[in-house]
């Protein structure tokens, strides 16, 4: 079975959930626990958004003891930071640029 682009986080009191959700070979999407984390908290309220502009989307958790905002593990970020700047076409140029690599 191969995943695909979704990932769902929940909460359970104080415990925070996050499945990805998987196609099965008979069409059923197949929830697998990815991740789970305990705050000494509860958490009130879930938000899955890019609140960085970066690309990425982080996870925000609203607790009794605060705000907590979750991002993408390292070796992900870069990934996907490596491909941005990979398609990359300046518009206009760059006084650094030229001058150390053009």
């Amino acid at each position: 079975s191969s995943g695909i682009n979704a990932e769902y986080g929940g909460t359970y009191g104080s415990m925070l959930l996050v499945y990805k959700l998987y196609l099965t070979v008979d069409g059923a999407m197949k929830p697998v626990r990815k991740y789970i984390r305990n705050y000494n908290s509860p958490i009130f309220n879930i938000c899955y958004s890019d609140i960085t502009q970066d690309g990425l989307f982080e996870i925000i958790l609203l607790s009794y003891n605060g705000l907590h905002i979750l991002q993408r593990c390292l070796k992900t970020a870069a990934g996907y930071i490596g491909r941005i700047l990979r398609d990359y076409t300046p518009t206009e140029t760059c006084p650094f640029f030229s001058e150390h690599y053009g």
